[in-house]
This record gives C-alpha cells, sequence and structure tokens, in this order.
C-alpha cells in the first residue's frame, strides 16, 4: 500500500489582510532558523502521517482506495481542534447509500487517528497575536498493483 500527501495551507480571513508573523511550530521545528519553520512543519508534518499511516484492514480486504481531506486547527494552545475529515472513494461505485457512507468512514476515521497523533505544538502569530490556524492536508489511501513496476529499475545498455 502507499499514501501520498499534499500538503496545503488554507487560512482566511473574512474581512482584513492577514499577516503570518509565525507558522505553529512542532517541537524539532524549534531548533531551525525561523525563515525555515513554515518548511520545517511541511516536512514534519509529511514525516508524522507516514509514520502513523495505517491502511484500514476493511477497506485493504474490499480493495478500497481513497482521497481523504482533513481539515483541523492547531488551536491558541498549540492543541489540534476542529477535526474532521471528508473521504472521496475511487474506482469504485456502490448502489446502496448507506454501503457507501461507512466505507468513507473507515476512511475518515484512520485520517482523524494519524492527525489525533500531532504533538503539542508552539501556537503561530497572525497580526502580532496568537491565533488558531486552520489547516487542509488530503491524504490517499492506495492499494499496490501488482503489475505496477513503476519503481522498479532497468539498466541502460
Amino acid at each position: 500500500f502507499s499514501f501520498i500527501i499534499l500538503f496545503q495551507f488554507t487560512f482566511s480571513q473574512e474581512s482584513q489582510l492577514v499577516e503570518v508573523d509565525e507558522f505553529p511550530v512542532f517541537p524539532i521545528c524549534s531548533l531551525v532558523p525561523s525563515s525555515m519553520q513554515n518548511i520545517c512543519f511541511e516536512e514534519t508534518i509529511s514525516e508524522h502521517i507516514a509514520n502513523n499511516f495505517v491502511y484500514p484492514k476493511a477497506a485493504m480486504e474490499l480493495e478500497l482506495q481513497a482521497v481523504v481531506k482533513v481539515f483541523f486547527e492547531i488551536n491558541i494552545n498549540g492543541k489540534v481542534e476542529k477535526l474532521f475529515a471528508k473521504a472521496s472513494l475511487v474506482g469504485v461505485k456502490f448502489d446502496e447509500q448507506e454501503a457507501l457512507l461507512r466505507a468513507n468512514q473507515i476512511f475518515e476515521q484512520a485520517s482523524i487517528d494519524i492527525i489525533n497523533k500531532l504533538p503539542l505544538m508552539k501556537p503561530g502569530k497572525v497580526n502580532g497575536e496568537i491565533a488558531p490556524f486552520p489547516f487542509e492536508i488530503p491524504i490517499i489511501y492506495r492499494l499496490p498493483r501488482l503489475s505496477d513496476n513503476s519503481n522498479q529499475v532497468y539498466p541502460i545498455d
């Protein structure tokens, strides 16, 4: 099985121009210069997802694949909150709405479990004040193909 992480930082404020002073900081990222902390955040969250990624057994047995968009905030205390996920199954059709809902829930719960394991962070600052930071991160659940030779190395003659 494999997964792909495409990191997307989304932040919106209804009425004013927003100036991000400091990105939320993972504990390990406090060791890097402040100009590199947003890159450290992206790399560290990707590593966290890779290290905590578990393909749901039921989904694997049914050969299901999905893209899950995970939405959450790092609040003013550096904790994850307002966490929810929305799964979209790929390459399959369900005739029964209940079966589709249950299949999506399997992937959504697996993704929520990953994000719930994030460590306490130093909160970010917007316009000079500590503020919550919303994020959207897609997690892709893709089964390996037996005929997939994309990682095979061929000699050059």
